[in-house]
């Protein structure tokens, strides 16, 4: 598409020069020399908005060769615009220049041969001024007719060309937001897949700490838990064969000194009793 619309602006390029060369040599009526300054003026300004779009879409450009590339043609359009701007001038000038010159030759030649004329032929003078001024007035409408029709088709091409770049900036325009749209699907999408990936972890991080407290926290605990048991079951054996040694004490300082054989057993019989009743009290406490 950039090949054809810089072909085409060479194209206008050529015709503007083609304009601009016929306006610096044109030496007819003032009515000829206004339609081809207007029509210089129209191309230029044709020239001037292809060369911005031209711009624009070169700025677009993915690949920074390409873009390299055609924003080099588009400077150096730019810079024979500026020449063609230039010389425009010079061409509105020279057929200013050339207009009022063959204007005055005009008059000075109808002012002479009228007075040859009147010399020579009094009665053919008025009939023969008239037929020169009607065939000269039937040049300028033929002439003007003719550039009606230049600048007419001028004025359909740079419509056909304004509603290609219209379209073509629509259709750029559906690409962009259909570009949007996807751009956000696509971030929506990685916003769901990341808090997949933080709900996933967290997960994970919560099933090994759960192992990691089965594994060592609930251990030790059952373990310290066992041995704070066994003390308490040791201490209540000792506290027991404590009440009953004091108990036998007891039996035999309040006894009388003819049961003393008989207590004396009674004792020892007490006293491996306690015994007995604390390692049972232990083996039982034992897990």
């Amino acid at each position: 598409m950039a090949s054809t619309d810089f072909q085409r602006l060479r194209q206008r390029h050529q015709e503007a020069s083609e304009t601009i060369s016929r306006l610096e040599h044109l030496h007819g009526h003032i009515v000829i020399q206004q339609e081809l300054v207007a029509l210089v003026r129209d191309q230029l300004r044709d020239i001037e908005f292809q060369t911005a779009t031209l711009r624009q879409i070169a700025e677009m450009q993915d690949h920074t060769s390409d873009r390299i590339d055609l924003l080099h043609q588009v400077d150096e359009f730019e810079h024979a615009l500026k020449s063609l701007q230039v010389a425009s001038r010079r061409a509105v000038l020279a057929s200013k220049r050339n207009v009022e010159r063959q204007a005055q030759l005009d008059r000075q030649s109808l002012f002479s041969s009228s007075d040859l004329k009147q010399r020579k032929k009094p009665q053919g003078n008025a009939l023969q001024t008239s037929t020169n001024i009607t065939e000269s007035l039937q040049r300028t409408q033929l002439l003007m007719q003719q550039e009606i029709e230049k600048s007419a088709e001028s004025a359909r091409e740079s419509t056909h060309t304004l509603q290609k770049a219209l379209k073509e900036y629509g259709n750029l325009d559906a690409l962009l937001n259909l570009s949007k749209q996807v751009i956000g699907s696509l971030e929506q999408g990685d916003w769901m897949d990341r808090m997949l990936l933080l709900f996933g972890l967290l997960f994970f991080s919560l099933v090994v700490a759960y192992i990691i407290k089965r594994r060592t926290w609930d251990v030790g605990m059952s373990m310290l838990g066992w041995f704070m048991g066994w003390n308490k079951s040791k201490a209540k054996a000792a506290k027991a064969a404590a009440t009953q040694m004091t108990t036998v004490v007891h039996t035999l300082t309040t006894a009388s000194p003819d049961a003393t054989t008989s207590t004396a057993v009674d004792v020892t019989y007490a006293v491996r009793t306690a015994a007995d009743g604390a390692v049972y009290s232990t083996l039982v406490a034992a897990p």
